[in-house]
């Protein structure tokens, strides 16, 4: 049974969770991925002046 969901996401949302789709989806992908590019770069400059 366990080795049904091996690999497949689980998600868990609100009951008033809507799903976003086309232009908005992608842009809000990009906002995310810089957001952790930033986070990202930052923690390996602080690493490197340590």
């Amino acid at each position: 049974m366990s080795g049904q969901l091996a690999g497949q996401p689980i998600y868990i949302l609100r009951g008033s969770s809507e799903r976003t789709k086309g232009r908005e989806a992608q842009n809000k992908n990009i906002m995310a991925a810089k957001a952790v590019a930033a986070v990202t770069t930052a923690s390996i400059i602080e690493s490197k002046l340590t």
